[in-house]
């Protein structure tokens, strides 16, 4: 491919930004704050900066601290005011949605290898092996595409010993009383604030179930009774409101912290996968090795005196912002544990699910899937491990009434009742063609009739004659409509194609156009350089973001692909057929390239599901691009 000629860098630059259209807009960051709790409450983002800029520990303080974006807003990064000046930072996992009653389905779990043999694999498999689930989130914000994003949050680290210690102290009161950071009950925590050397921050560990859950109604009882304050002084809360209700903490379900933990990425062809991406030296996603993502306790990297864990922050977080969700503090979750079957969860519900391996454990134990059962007592009392910590979700309920702009709440919620009956509605729709209650009706009838001795045996076999009549009708009529939906399926995974493959290139030009501009810099005069220079920062992040999308792209191919493999041969090479014929006349070249590779993929997929891993995937991308390559 040829790349551009860049005598006019700055119209090169322009160019790229033209290639990149509808990649979306970069993220705003929040305006600066001044230094102070970031290097305990927020430590991997503190960390990062400090190396970046080559501060020593000493000047960990010249690192500024993000400024609170209003809650209401629903914002990347929430940051949740604490007594004695400590913050709790969460970040957004956001799933969209079609309507209120929609989900996403989320592929967990580990796939495992048989190297230990038949028996441990199987113990392995019944603990943490591969599974899906459901899963939306609880706060709502509609979109211009007349999609949901429904959002929960989580927390970016593990609760921290200072923030646990809040309780401990009796710091969180249930008025909300503010104490601040200079007052005589703050004490404690000021000095184990300062005996933290540089962003080295422990999480909280030693803590059981009951203790995590009291932790969690304390701080929730204590943000509602703070906010309550506010509200009355016609301050905005600081916690985000859905509807009437305002959000509450608890410990996240195994859902919620697996799907945060992969990162919001949770396809099934991932399922193998038991680190998460993150953002490589170059900016660009990458898939991570354990290493990188979890800190675990070796001869080199020991403990520090009188831990079992490491310093929070540490390692790279996943593509949401989210630290130590493998290693370090083995994490509690809501959910009592329960072995997995083939088919579903075991009957028995056992002790308490806790999920991403601990700081003691070899690194090839890990992983995003991985989780295990810990009792809530034993014969001592009440287990408190030295690896388990926790970090909380920010939710909110199901079923709440509305309210003003006071903050007050209404009586009813006609709003969200209108949209759970057009979100149920449309569930419940039958398809074209079948009017279900006039046959289920005269089926009815048919009974009334039969029992009463009202029918002969002529007039039933008439009648039930007339139904089948109607019934056959109806099966034809959603025959006709399956195999509409078939053909706009296997459509589906030809745009996806074509689609992927026209944003390869287009990252491909844009990446050679700045890579060029960059090397040309220095030949430029400073007034230009400097413009150049601001212009680079953007363009890299955009391509970065086209990226991303174009690795969602090729998952949502994958599971196209995957889903069309488990139709019928003959029913599939029919509605392909039909597909083929429907193209015929248009004489559409990215289709005639397209389609033979598709219906390939979906054959390989059909006939070993199981050899579809990363390796081959990869080798489909290599098909794709050399299947729609320009002669």
């Amino acid at each position: 491919m040829k790349v551009l000629n860049l005598n006019r860098p700055l119209a090169a630059l322009l160019a790229v930004g033209f290639l990149l259209a509808g990649a979306g807009a970069v993220r705003s960051q929040p305006a600066a704050a001044t230094a102070g709790w970031c290097r305990i409450d927020d430590p991997g983002a503190v960390e990062a900066e400090r190396v970046r800029k080559g501060l020593g520990l000493r000047d960990v303080d010249q690192v500024a601290c993000a400024v609170a974006t209003p809650a209401q807003s629903l914002p990347e990064e929430l940051i949740l005011p604490l007594p004695c000046g400590r913050r709790m930072v969460l970040r957004k996992v956001t799933l969209t949605v079609s309507h209120l009653l929609d989900h996403r389905e989320i592929f967990l779990g580990t796939v495992f290898d048989e190297k230990g043999g038949a028996d441990q694999l199987a113990r392995d498999v019944v603990m943490s092996g591969p599974r899906s689930d459901l899963l939306a989130g609880s706060f709502t914000k509609q979109l211009p595409s007349g999609q949901m994003e429904r959002s929960y949050y989580i927390g970016k680290y593990e609760l921290s010993a200072p923030n646990y210690a809040l309780l401990q102290h009796g710091l969180l009161p249930d008025d909300g009383r503010m104490t601040e950071v200079d007052a005589p009950a703050c004490a404690p925590i000021r000095a184990m604030v300062d005996g933290v050397r540089g962003t080295r921050v422990l999480p909280a560990t030693g803590v059981s179930w009951h203790d995590a859950t009291r932790y969690a109604e304390a701080l929730s009882s204590w943000l509602i009774a703070y906010d309550h304050a506010r509200i009355a002084r016609r301050e905005a809360p600081s916690v985000p409101w859905e509807e009437g209700a305002p959000g509450f903490l608890r410990l996240p379900t195994e859902s919620e912290w697996e799907y945060a933990a992969r990162g919001g990425e949770a396809q099934s062809a991932g399922q193998s996968q038991r680190t998460y991406r993150v953002k490589g030296d170059d900016g660009r996603p990458k898939t991570a090795e354990m290493a990188e993502i979890a800190s675990v306790v070796t001869a080199q990297d020991p403990a520090p005196d009188g831990s079992q864990v490491m310093y929070q922050g540490r390692r790279l977080p996943n593509l949401l912002g989210i630290y130590d969700m493998v290693g370090n503090a083995e994490e509690l979750t809501f959910d009592l544990f329960r072995a997995r079957r083939p088919d579903a969860p075991a009957g028995q519900a056992g002790g308490v699910t806790v999920m991403g391996g601990n700081a003691q454990q070899p690194l090839e134990t890990l992983g995003v899937g991985v989780r295990r059962e810990a009792p809530f007592f034993t014969p001592r009392g009440p287990v408190r491990a030295p690896v388990v910590g926790f970090r909380l979700v920010l939710a909110a309920p199901v079923f709440m009434n509305g309210r003003n702009d006071k903050y007050e709440e209404v009586s009813g919620n006609p709003k969200r009742a209108q949209q759970l009956s057009a979100a149920r509605a449309s569930l419940l729709k039958p398809p074209d063609g079948v009017d279900q209650a006039r046959l289920l009706q005269e089926l009815e009838n048919l009974k009334k009739d039969n029992v009463s001795r009202k029918l002969g045996a002529d007039q039933l076999t008439q009648r039930l004659g007339a139904i089948q009549a109607e019934l056959d009708k109806s099966n034809a009529q959603l025959n006709d409509r399956n195999r509409r939906l078939l053909r706009q399926q296997i459509t589906t995974a030809v745009l996806l194609v074509n689609s992927f493959d026209n944003l390869r290139r287009r990252v491909f030009v844009a990446e050679m156009t700045l890579k060029d501009t960059e090397a040309g810099l220095s030949k430029h005069p400073a007034d230009l350089r400097r413009e150049l220079e601001q212009r680079l920062p953007l363009f890299r992040s955009e391509i970065l973001n086209l990226r991303d999308t174009n690795t969602q792209n090729f998952q949502a191919y994958v599971e196209l692909v995957k889903e069309l493999s488990q139709i019928p041969a003959d029913v599939l090479a029919a509605a392909s057929r039909d597909l083929d014929r429907d193209f015929e006349g248009k004489k559409l070249v990215w289709y005639q390239r397209a389609k033979p590779l598709v219906d390939k993929q979906i054959e390989e997929a059909r006939r070993n599901p199981a050899t579809l891993n990363a390796a081959r995937l990869a080798a489909w991308r290599e098909q794709i691009a050399a299947a729609m390559q320009i002669p």
